[in-house]
């Protein structure tokens, strides 16, 4: 299960050396603004709209195959 395969996974201009696609998913940063459920969540002090670059091959909890309908 990786970001490659993942629905959450959103293709961005590629940026110097860094991977070519972010991490949408509204649970993997967050800034802190008081959540109740954190327990599969990255709690940032302060996020300022940030995101994570992700490579093709990292995974985590909130992996969701994407559907192709090609």
């Amino acid at each position: 299960m990786y970001c490659k395969d993942c629905k959450h996974r959103k293709a961005v201009k590629k940026m110097d050396e860094l991977p070519s696609a972010i991490c949408v998913n509204d649970k993997y940063i967050a800034e802190s603004v008081g959540q109740k459920d954190t327990g599969d969540m990255m709690i940032y002090q302060y996020a300022e709209g940030g995101a994570f670059y992700v490579g093709d091959r990292f995974g985590c909890v909130h992996f969701k195959k994407q559907v192709n309908y090609d």
